[in-house]
């Protein structure tokens, strides 16, 4: 254990679906930023109420967690769930269910 008793991991939780991904050879700060996390941030900031359109993300970081490329579509792993997210880190689209199951 380092510092406070904290174990070092070569893996972490994904924080849209909770799947054990490989840490990056970077560590914590060569991961992807989490934009829908960084938006509501800057919404936060500016005090701006509402939330950003399904799809948008800032420009060059691909879909969001509502890509219109995924949104509406049937999840591949529950055929009756509509797809809801999308996660970045880990490339895939999921429903609600997948993410209570996670």
């Amino acid at each position: 254990p380092g510092p406070g008793g904290f174990v070092a991991s070569t893996r972490v939780s994904c924080p849209l679906c909770r799947k054990l991904c490989p840490l990056p050879r970077g560590g914590a700060a060569a991961l992807p930023v989490n934009t829908t996390l960084a938006e509501g941030v800057k919404l936060y900031r500016s005090g701006t109420t509402g939330a950003a359109k399904a799809g948008e993300t800032e420009q060059g970081q691909g879909p969001g967690p509502l890509s219109p490329l995924a949104l509406g579509g049937t999840c591949q792993k529950h055929p009756g769930g509509l797809v809801q997210l999308y996660c970045r880190m880990c490339r895939q689209a999921g429903c609600g269910l997948c993410v209570s199951e996670e």
